[in-house]
């Protein structure tokens, strides 16, 4: 669901768009329409759709969206868009609120295609900087650092919420555009060259981000090399007065500079960067480092916590300097943003523990930034409970040894579970054991944790990690 203002989409606006030779037919359920009635929300979830918003019935993997039509009208959609004669007669529907204003059948052959072309068409009626934001890892984190400190700086920003980085979330996320908007921060994913070559004929971003580029769906996209090439397409299809922003510590998206079409601004923590992060010290409740620019040398101390974040926060400072905001509102707005929503829970347990809740997915990348939070805890003992990085294909030793191999240095016991992190367990050596899977250690927690430990619970998504912090929230 993508939250909309006054200001924004309306059924006028939508009767423009297909009567303007765009595709589909427009039917009024229950009278007729008040045009000019905004266009509340819009989402392909019956389930958040709120009253007056515009749902979305597509063909998903395990279900048809059609299914769920009739339950929408009901909720109080002022838009259902379907597919020909797959929505039923839903004037006869009962349930619907009276007072609720007539409703809008958006019928087209293909729902998917025509929500994007409406999302491309709305975003083109504004004039104002779009910040296209992809990588490996950290673009949910980097897109919500960047939206927080644009707000400060008074460039009130739409930003994809949750993780509306594909095909559907982000022309949903481009439907929430308005007046009050002064830019808009939007991640793309990808599973393949192509993909982000396609979304930004949507997006149309003047500003593209590329954090890194790390074995995340390796199994699909084949070879790192070619993830390189699909995330560079953020690079290639900006405009001639685009900026690229690059993260300038990973040599492959270092490249891409030489394929921008217009200015290039670097961050990152190795010397050469224009925004370079210096002196880090990761601290128990946020991370305190100085920021080395053409300009002078600037300490922050940010309550963001985790070294991770240091590199979203000198990226959002790229971003800013090339929207043309002062080097001084910059590093005020920096301090001033607040941890965000994130997949990490921090979770207090009995015994003055902590359980670091970082179940949502893991690759390589995300696995070192989360021993890094790890190791900032202070406590008397620190634990890592991590499972498999899935769909890393050939690198998948290497990468788990390498994991393996930065536990050691960090925690005092590393459980590692499933076949793959036999690896991680083999490379951390001396206090490191490892598991089959979660029954057996589940069957072993008891008596290898203490009172007081912080513990780090981490795997991809395949693995259900979240089994785990149930098991010790509830012993906690």
């Amino acid at each position: 669901m993508v939250p909309t203002d006054s200001s924004a989409l309306t059924l006028d606006h939508l009767r423009r768009y297909v009567t303007g030779g765009h595709m589909g037919s427009l039917y009024p359920v229950g009278g007729e329409p008040e045009w000019r009635r905004p266009i509340a929300a819009a989402t392909n979830d019956s389930r958040n759709l709120v009253p007056e918003g515009l749902f979305v019935a597509l063909l998903g993997e395990r279900t048809d969206g059609h299914r769920f039509v009739p339950a929408a009208y009901v909720a109080g959609a002022a838009v259902l868009l379907v597919a020909p004669s797959l929505h039923g007669d839903l004037a006869a529907t009962p349930g619907r609120d009276a007072a609720l204003p007539p409703a809008v059948i958006w019928q087209v052959d293909d729902p998917l295609a025509a929500l994007q072309g409406l999302a491309a068409w709305w975003r083109a009626r504004f004039d104002l900087p779009v910040i296209g934001i992809t990588g490996s890892v950290g673009k949910t984190t980097a897109k919500a650092v960047l939206a927080s400190a644009l707000d400060t700086a008074a460039l009130p920003a739409l930003a994809s919420p949750r993780s509306f980085n594909n095909e559907i979330g982000l022309p949903l996320t481009l439907l929430g555009l308005g007046d009050r908007h002064r830019a808009a921060v939007l991640e793309m994913g990808i599973y393949d060259v192509g993909d982000i070559a396609f979304l930004s004929r949507i997006a149309r971003q003047t500003i593209g981000v590329v954090l890194n580029v790390d074995a995340v769906h390796l199994e699909r996209a084949g070879s790192l090399e070619r993830i390189a090439r699909a995330k560079a397409e953020m690079i290639t299809t900006l405009p001639r007065g685009g900026t690229a922003v690059l993260n300038h510590d990973d040599p492959r998206v270092r490249a891409m500079a030489s394929a921008a079409p217009g200015a290039v601004s670097t961050f990152g923590l190795e010397t050469g960067a224009d925004w370079q992060g210096q002196d880090l010290q990761p601290l128990s409740d946020g991370l305190a480092l100085t920021i080395a620019h053409r300009t002078g040398r600037y300490g922050v101390r940010s309550r963001l916590p985790g070294r991770h974040h240091a590199l979203a926060l000198l990226a959002a400072a790229a971003v800013m300097e090339a929207l043309g905001v002062s080097v001084a509102r910059i590093i005020a707005a920096l301090e001033a943003v607040s941890a965000p929503a994130s997949r990490q829970r921090l979770l207090r347990l009995a015994g003055d523990g902590l359980l670091i809740d970082d179940t949502y997915n893991a690759s390589p990348l995300s696995m070192l930034a989360a021993l890094d939070l790890l190791a900032a805890q202070d406590a008397p003992r620190r634990v890592a409970i991590l499972a498999d990085m899935l769909e890393l294909g050939p690198l998948a030793e290497a990468s788990h040894r390498q994991v393996g191999a930065r536990a050691a240095e960090v925690v005092d016991l590393l459980m590692a579970v499933g076949p793959l992190s036999r690896y991680a367990a083999e490379a951390a050596q001396g206090g490191a054991l490892w598991f089959e899977d979660k029954a057996a250690l589940r069957a072993a927690l008891p008596a290898l944790l203490r009172p007081g430990d912080a513990i780090l619970v981490k795997g991809s998504r395949g693995m259900a990690m979240e089994d785990v912090v149930g098991w010790l929230s509830d012993a906690g």
